[in-house]
């Protein structure tokens, strides 16, 4: 188990450190709290990576603990991993990393979307992306494992949160109560990361600027942060600040866009809806998103 909280540190030092960590544990993936590997290593290991940043250089360290169990996947015991809890999450997650090695391929939670399918919309005069995907689940069976394929649709915002503020007067203390209300509850995605979130609170006299952070035993304000964690520059300095519940760090309204819900947009099955033999044809193209993956 990896003793670091921040996923975006985590996943750098692993790409650092990919090649040391490969000649003790052999081939591995990365998922989680935890590495998925070919060799089984019986006691912890731990890795030293520098990291070179503008303003210094960072240590970290890696220490890899053996986890208690392990698993021995093949065709031959393949109805006994049907009754094995941890065999199937296993195999689950390595499905899910094959597909996430395809430079076209984006996925949000358990939806797979090939990047060529993308579609622009407009809908009662907001901006949308229709992203058509599939979800899967596995099959078991005494033939083999097999993946269920469904298709599934996902629609998101082409314009952030901060324009939404902007078009609803934010600064004025009269609309803040409504906005709060509103936005509370709803979801919505960010640039730097592939998860899903949701708005607990607005925080309409907090600003980039004038919230401070410790990171690394260094106090930064929140454009620091970004600029250094995530490579990116805020625009707006005097924007407010979103609270999600069990996140440490407020989001930035403008690298903020909203998940759609399809019942609260009209004639959504003039995109969505097909005939069964174009249900079908599109379905087939799931085995597509296993190509460019680079996995033999």
């Amino acid at each position: 188990m990896i003793g670091e909280t921040d996923m975006n540190i985590r996943e750098k030092l692993f790409n650092y450190s990919k090649n040391e960590i490969e000649i003790v544990y052999g081939k591995f993936f990365q998922s989680g709290d935890y590495i998925f590997s070919t060799v089984k290593v019986n006691t912890p290991y731990e890795f030293i990576v520098e990291i070179y940043e503008e303003n210094g250089i960072y240590e970290y360290s890696i220490l890899i603990k053996p986890y208690s169990r392990s698993i021995y996947l093949s065709n031959e015991n393949i109805e006994n991993i049907e009754s094995n809890q941890f065999a199937k999450q296993v195999i689950e997650i390595l499905v899910r990393e094959i597909l996430a090695a395809n430079p076209k391929l984006i996925i949000y939670k358990n939806i797979f979307v090939n990047t060529n399918y993308i579609q622009n919309i407009v809908n009662n005069g907001l901006n949308l992306q229709l992203y058509p995907g599939f979800t899967t689940s596995l099959v078991y069976t005494s033939s083999g494992c097999f993946i269920n394929v469904t298709l599934k649709n996902k629609i998101l915002s082409v314009n952030n949160i901060l324009q939404y503020l902007i078009e609803n007067n934010y600064e004025d203390i009269n609309n803040q109560a409504i906005l709060r209300n509103s936005l509370k509850g709803k979801t919505f995605r960010v640039e730097y990361s592939k998860k899903n979130y949701v708005i607990d609170d607005i925080l309409f006299n907090s600003t980039p600027i004038n919230i401070r952070i410790n990171k690394d035993e260094r106090i930064m304000n929140l454009m620091e942060y970004f600029r250094e964690t995530h490579q990116i520059t805020i625009q707006n300095t005097n924007q407010p600040l979103i609270v999600v519940k069990g996140e440490l760090i407020n989001f930035i309204p403008e690298l903020c866009y909203f998940i759609v819900d399809e019942q609260n947009i009209n004639n959504i099955s003039q995109y969505t809806k097909l005939n069964p033999n174009e249900r079908m044809i599109k379905t087939n193209k799931f085995l597509d998103l296993f190509q460019d993956t680079g996995i033999e």
